[in-house]
């Protein structure tokens, strides 16, 4: 595959080359990219099901092209905090959706909550690494950089959930 389309995959278009917090930066554009799918009523099926192509191929790619970053989980690669903050995001999004009739484009303020939340709760999951999110980043492969930033995704669906009820 050509190195330049690797590059920008991996780096999700060189967010990850920021020199400070890329993997904020990136979820923080993972937050806006749906926020704005939202406002625009577009389905969350589509990007749900390209995140299931997304998946195994950073997999894969992380794995063959270890000789183009310094080690396996650098900075740089920051296509797996795309992939974690999608699955908050999208699964709480259809938990609303399904479960409460809820669509969030007539309330751009509880959108913009919903939004804000998922964003902090990600950030502390991946950074802080609870159980056993700290296990499978030590697996050093495009396996382990990949999980533990999906592990982290799944903690903050529960705990956007969570939020929910004790507000609702």
């Amino acid at each position: 595959m050509n190195i330049k389309i690797v590059k920008n995959f991996l780096t999700l278009f060189g967010i990850g080359y920021i020199k400070i917090a890329s993997g904020t930066f990136a979820s923080l554009f993972t937050c806006f990219f749906y926020y704005f799918l939202i406002l625009l009523n577009i389905n969350l099926a589509v990007p749900a099901l390209i995140l299931l192509f997304i998946i195994p191929t950073s997999i894969i790619t992380i794995n063959s092209n270890q000789r183009l970053f310094s080690e396996i989980d650098a900075r740089e690669i920051v296509i797996d905090e795309f992939i974690g903050q999608s699955i908050s995001i999208i699964s709480a999004y259809y938990f609303f959706l399904i479960f409460h009739d809820f669509n969030m484009n007539h309330d751009k303020w509880f959108l913009t909550k919903f939004m804000f939340i998922a964003f902090i709760s990600f950030r502390v999951f991946d950074i802080l690494k609870p159980f056993p999110i700290n296990l499978i980043d030590k697996i050093k492969n495009g396996y382990g950089v990949v999980m533990d930033d999906i592990l982290a995704g799944i903690y903050s669906t529960i705990f956007l959930y969570i939020v929910y009820k004790i507000t609702d």
